[in-house]
């Protein structure tokens, strides 16, 4: 299989969304979208600029084609009842008898037919200017959603920028015998004033539950901080204490708490 800076390099993804992909390349592509999710975005992108492009290039109708098209259809109508009127003129009688009826008969059927293929034309410009612009919102939205997700993965990308730098410690957590399974990392910069924790694995919580962290420090009661749900897998960034001694989370209710519940204690990281 490609590595990921090969595929997105192939061509494949573009030939995947217009659908110019034989079975064998459709299936490693979505066996690549498998081993890097990152690739969605990737698939979105093309997508959404696949489709403005085609917005962008269709040709618009013509200015003035509906004015146009409504006048056709008045002067139809005219037509037919100026006929009708002149029929009944006594003086025009012999209309009837001469043929004259065939051909009012004649005109109304054209005018009918010409009303009906305006009012049919209309109909479908009018749908397809709806149509039109339910898809532009709809490119719209998807360029928002990719800007909105292009922006988390910034701070993402800058949160762990921070929690890797020179300057940043991290601290492994010291979990109590009754959360054992605990697995987090908290990362600390004294110089950015910037903490995170990496989760990996926290206690499952109740739906009245949340985690929170404390601060610790030397003859002070502990410091309530950040309230955060499970979350595992993420780096969180959370509040910063100056000259904490040790950091400590618990389990409490949701929304947190002023002072901490010790029973659930679940573990602490030493700042030193």
């Amino acid at each position: 299989m490609m590595t990921l800076d090969e595929i997105r390099n192939s061509g494949l993804l573009e030939a995947y969304v217009i659908g110019d992909v034989s079975m064998e390349e459709r299936y490693e592509v979505e066996q690549a979208l498998l081993k890097f999710p990152e690739l969605k975005l990737d698939i979105a992108e093309i997508e959404t600029a696949l489709e403005v492009y085609a917005l962008a290039h269709a040709r618009p109708l013509r200015e003035g084609l509906k004015n146009e098209l409504l006048a056709g259809v008045l002067r139809a109508v005219n037509e037919d009842s100026s006929i009708d009127n002149t029929a009944k003129d006594p003086k025009l009688r012999e209309l009837k008898t001469s043929g004259g009826t065939s051909k009012i008969k004649w005109w109304r059927a054209a005018a009918a037919i010409l009303l009906f293929t305006n009012l049919a034309s209309l109909s479908y410009l009018y749908n397809g200017q709806n149509k039109a612009n339910e898809q532009l919102n709809a490119y719209q939205v998807k360029l928002n959603d990719c800007d909105e997700l292009q922006r988390k993965n910034s701070i993402r990308l800058a949160s762990y920028q921070n929690a890797l730098s020179p300057d940043s410690r991290d601290l492994k957590v010291a979990p109590t015998p009754k959360y054992a399974e605990t697995d987090l990392i908290f990362f600390t910069d004294d110089k950015k004033e910037k903490n995170y924790i990496q989760v990996n694995r926290l206690p499952a919580l109740a739906a009245n539950q949340s985690f929170q962290l404390w601060a610790l420090k030397e003859g002070s009661d502990p410091i309530p901080l950040t309230v955060f749900d499970r979350n595992e897998g993420q780096l969180l960034e959370v509040d910063f204490v100056a000259s904490t001694a040790t950091y400590a989370i618990t389990i409490e209710k949701k929304g947190g708490s002023k002072t901490p519940d010790l029973e659930k204690l679940i573990g602490t990281f030493a700042n030193s």
